[in-house]
Order: structure tokens, then sequence, then C-alpha cells
């Protein structure tokens, strides 16, 4: 399904706003992360700064509340990887996951798995 991460100074505040706009059953929180679980769709993991650099996915010049990365499922990485090098992308390898810099992505981390 993959997923948003979203990075924010203040989880408790994110918590009580997105309670406010979305209701208190699709918002939880688990120690410094706040998630949004839809019924359908990618969840939102919103994360502090501090746990944005600790997956080297932080973006200080952006400010402190930021999209940081998406996580997208594919069906297959070799194909992913034959059209991104066909359309000059640059990207790398990490692990199991093709990675595509912000600075190709509209400033988000993209994560292709």
């Amino acid at each position: 399904a993959g997923k948003v991460v979203g990075v924010t100074d203040d989880l408790g505040k994110a918590q009580a706003k997105y309670e406010t706009l979305f209701g208190k059953d699709v918002v939880s929180r688990s120690g410094n992360i706040v998630w949004l679980r839809f019924p359908i769709g990618a969840p939102v993991e919103l994360i502090t700064p501090a746990t944005a650099r600790e997956r080297h996915v932080d973006q200080p010049k952006r400010g402190t509340n930021y999209m940081a990365s998406m996580e997208i499922n594919v069906r297959s990485l070799d194909m992913l990887q034959a059209v991104l090098k066909k359309n000059g992308v640059g990207f790398r390898l990490d692990g199991r996951a093709i990675v595509i810099d912000p600075n190709q992505a509209c400033g988000a981390h993209l994560s292709f798995v």
C-alpha cells in the first residue's frame, strides 16, 4: 500500500488538528509517530524532524513542517528502472528499493518498493 511521510515539529498539535479534520478513528499515536489510516489508500505517517534525520529523509531548508517522503509499491522494480533510465531520471538502489532524490521529485524522497 505504500505510505506518505510528513514531518512536523509538534506531533501533539498535528494529532489534534487531524483528529478534528478526520476523526479520532482515523488518527492514532505510537510514540514519536502520528498515523493517519484511512479506509482506502496509503497511510500517512507524521514524524519529528529528529526522526527524519535518523531516516535520512530530512530537509532542514524546507523548515520543520513538510512532506518528506513517499513509499510507493510497484509491480516490477526492473520495469521501473528501465522507464527511469529511458527518461533520464537519476536514481539509486537502496536494498530492495529504488530511491529518487528530492531534487528530482518535487522536494520529497521517493522510494519504490
